[in-house]
């Protein structure tokens, strides 16, 4: 082995010029949406920003420079989206099925849930945030929701965060978790994030971690399948897409070896179903966003206190 090799040298994308400085990153193929990133992005529910929280005006800050925006056009985004938000609260709240179902959620008096996710969990148009709005407007039962959804995460990482959901005291913890175990990132399709036996462990641990360290009731929500197949972006070793039929698979696991569960991606499988996902065919639109909502308040009362 040569010294340079023992020492440990840069790769070579990253070795130095002539000069000593990093040459230039590739550019990205995509042109970056700011309307994307103030969604699904909530920079104060990153595990970082958990242990070492910001202030707001740090957190506006931060997401307008990702946006590449000022402070006053990143802000103007959050606001459309939070009245968007607001207005789909308000349309769950004119259906009878669901007036019906709210004072009997089993939640006892000022519970704490703890909404645990993926970037479908993070949406600011997503159903952890309208379910959060929700608790507002309703006076029965009294319960607050914290959304730590947080974009790309797998089921490894809710177990590597359990000391931060562990922070909030949680009664209850709502997941939804999986989509990201089954991604891939080359156009080898069988190099995803996890196997399918690592996500089912952990699953099962996490468990565990919840309802015997937290003391927390653990309700699981399949997530919803996912409406495309193969690559979705890029080409080659920035090829990133999803497995076809895992989705199901992981479905049927937490079907069949979780009571408390609650089955969202049976009802937007449903033939009828069309027309609830953006254009990446992974990220429910919001009346996707909606629809799984309904499916969780319809469902919690069957689960009991």
């Amino acid at each position: 082995m040569e010294k340079d090799e023992i020492k440990g040298s840069a790769s070579p994308s990253q070795s130095h010029d002539a000069t000593g400085r990093l040459p230039q990153r590739l550019a990205r193929q995509d042109v970056v949406d700011p309307q994307a990133i103030a969604r699904y992005t909530n920079v104060g529910f990153l595990p970082l920003f958990q242990r070492f929280p910001l202030t707001e005006q740090t957190k506006l800050t931060m997401l307008a420079e990702m946006m590449s925006l000022s402070i006053a056009e990143a802000s103007a985004i959050m606001d459309s989206l939070s009245s968007e938000a607001n207005a789909n609260v308000a349309e769950l709240l004119s259906d009878a099925n669901v007036i019906e179902a709210l004072p009997l959620l089993p939640f006892q008096r000022d519970a704490r849930i703890v909404a645990v996710g993926d970037s479908i969990t993070a949406d600011r148009l997503g159903w952890a945030e309208m379910m959060s709005r929700l608790a507002e407007e309703i006076s029965k039962p009294r319960f607050t929701v914290v959304n730590m959804g947080a974009g790309g995460q797998t089921s490894s990482d809710v177990i590597s965060q359990m000391d931060v959901y562990a922070d909030w005291q949680p009664d209850w913890i709502i997941l939804m978790i999986g989509t990201n175990d089954f991604r891939f990132h080359t156009e080898q399709m069988d190099a995803t994030m996890l196997s399918r036996s690592e996500t089912t462990r952990n699953l099962l641990l996490i468990r565990r971690l919840i309802e015997k360290d937290l003391g927390a009731r653990l309700v699981v929500v399949t997530p919803p399948p996912v409406a495309t197949s193969g690559v979705v972006d890029g080409s080659g070793a920035r090829a990133v897409g999803w497995c076809e039929g895992e989705d199901e698979s992981l479905a049927e696991f937490i079907r069949s070896e979780f009571a408390s569960h609650i089955d969202v991606h049976s009802v937007l499988s449903d033939g009828t179903a069309d027309g609830l996902f953006e254009e990446d065919g992974i990220h429910p639109n919001a009346r996707g966003q909606f629809l799984i909502l309904r499916t969780i308040l319809l469902n919690l009362p069957s689960l009991g206190s």
